[in-house]
């Protein structure tokens, strides 16, 4: 039964992303009390996603580090510096506008582009370190971020954001890795059981999502559209910078698909939890607005950059943003 489930979520999540939104805007009153649970929900996704990750394959990655550092400074660095200005110039008189659109380009990189790499032959070693890496790094970089270009002028209060992304993903992810290498592996078969109902998770994650930002779809304006426009292009800005930093760099071929969706996607389910449980609804919008199209622009610029994925494989395609999302 959960199997069936599983394949059920899979194949139609893309579908059920944008109906779990939907469905959080039109009972924004009932969901919106329930966000508390959001933390709850997230960590539980984190670890299930953590269960498949080895400390051997860690390894592998980590013998050639220039990939995963060029990744990182595109993730952590570039992006939200320019995610910072944009809001600046478009929304001067928009703080908590500006600080949601910071705070979308500085979360860790998605899970999901895992998938999406194993779709184009990517290095997935170099992927899975990468993930890991941001992931238990995030804890400091997005309150460090915030405040290098927020404390002068909002208060935030980074220990209780940072204590939160400590729990939400650091420490699942140490839970999930060690569960895995003390069980020799076993813990993965969990999974049968796990991966459905994380996936639960996240769809309610989405609808709670929905609940907070439900005033500000429902009351539609050219500023509504002109989030929505900015963080479309920023999102297009970080494949490109992957895709030609990879050439650049002259990585080969499987380490330059890696890099391309390790820059372009995030894990927006943690930036959603972070804005919905520490912030104003107005910082949850331009990270929700995310989860609108990441998947559609992750098959786009795949097929445009790497040409169309083997026969066969076409069917994988990234089924949520999930794990990540």
């Amino acid at each position: 039964m959960l199997r069936i489930m599983n394949r059920f979520i899979e194949r139609w999540m893309p579908l059920l992303t944008p109906i779990s939104l939907t469905i959080g805007i039109i009972y924004a009153d009932f969901f919106k009390p329930h966000s508390y649970l959001v933390p709850w929900m997230f960590a539980f996704i984190t670890f299930s996603s953590s269960l498949s990750i080895t400390l051997r394959k860690i390894g592998e990655a980590l013998r050639h580090p220039l990939p995963i550092f060029t990744a990182i400074i595109i993730i952590q660095g570039i992006i939200p510096v320019i995610a910072f200005a944009a809001g600046k110039w478009l929304f001067p008189s928009e703080q908590w506008i500006v600080i949601g659109l910071v705070l979308a380009f500085s979360i860790p990189t998605a899970v999901a582009s895992i998938l999406w790499i194993t779709i184009y032959h990517g290095n997935v070693s170099l992927a899975l370190s990468t993930v890991i890496l941001n992931t238990l790094l995030a804890s400091l970089f997005v309150p460090a971020t915030l405040v290098v270009f927020f404390r002068q002028s909002v208060a935030l209060d980074t220990a209780q954001v940072m204590n939160g992304l400590f729990w939400m993903i650091a420490f699942p992810s140490v839970l999930g890795i060690a569960a895995n290498r003390m069980t020799s592996g076993k813990m993965t078969r969990c999974q049968v059981v796990f991966s459905p109902l994380a996936k639960l998770a996240l769809l309610f994650v989405i609808i709670i999502n929905g609940s907070v930002v439900a005033p500000f779809i429902l009351n539609m304006n050219k500023q509504v559209f002109g989030v929505t426009t900015v963080v479309f292009f920023i999102a297009c800005t970080g494949y490109l910078l992957g895709h030609f930093s990879g050439k650049l760099l002259r990585l080969n071929a499987a380490d330059r698909v890696s890099l391309l969706y390790l820059s372009g996607m995030r894990n927006i389910g943690v930036g959603s939890a972070i804005a919905v449980v520490y912030f104003p609804p107005a910082v949850a919008l331009p990270v929700v607005i995310g989860t609108l199209f990441q998947q559609l622009l992750a098959s786009f610029f795949g097929r445009i950059l790497m040409g169309m994925p083997a026969a066969g494989k076409q069917e994988k395609i990234i089924k949520t943003e999930e794990e990540d999302d």
